[in-house]
């Protein structure tokens, strides 16, 4: 879905998504601090224009941004110069096997058309003992889904 749109769509998104990221920072940064001990590469999946990062100010490992849309990733790497932004399919993770200690989704696995590549290739390029974090309430809210009550 979301390799069909431009960035003009997802700048609709901005303001309402910034709201929310604002209100769950303190919660990301106790999460980080529990649960991310230890990483040192982190590859987010369908970051965008770098919404979680910005939301993870307090971080001390490599963060990589995997992005299908360039003019996305152009529109992350102007609000983060120093970051490290490729251009690249879920569906075909261009990174070797085991390349990070931790991978995570926030808000974009819902969008994927073939959740099971998405997840395959995820786990793919987790190291062995890697954190696997998928953060996307539609996966659980909607009919049929995991959590239907």
């Amino acid at each position: 879905m979301w390799e069909e749109v431009g960035l003009e769509t997802l700048e609709g998104f901005g303001k309402p998504r910034q709201l929310v990221i604002r209100a769950m920072e303190k919660s990301f940064q106790q999460f980080a601090k529990n649960n991310l001990k230890g990483v040192d590469s982190l590859l987010e999946i369908g970051s965008g224009t770098g919404f979680l990062q910005s939301a993870w100010p307090y971080y001390d490992w490599s963060w990589t941004q995997l992005e299908p849309q360039t003019a996305i990733i152009e529109e992350a790497r102007g609000k983060n110069p120093h970051g490290t932004y490729v251009n690249g399919s879920v569906y075909d993770i261009p990174f070797p096997d085991q390349s990070f200690d931790a991978v995570c989704g926030f808000g974009s696995f819902d969008c994927f058309s073939d959740l099971k590549t998405a997840v395959g290739e995820a786990l793919r390029v987790l190291k062995p003992g890697g954190i696997l974090i998928i953060e996307d309430e539609k996966l659980f809210c909607t009919p049929g889904g995991p959590d239907t009550n």
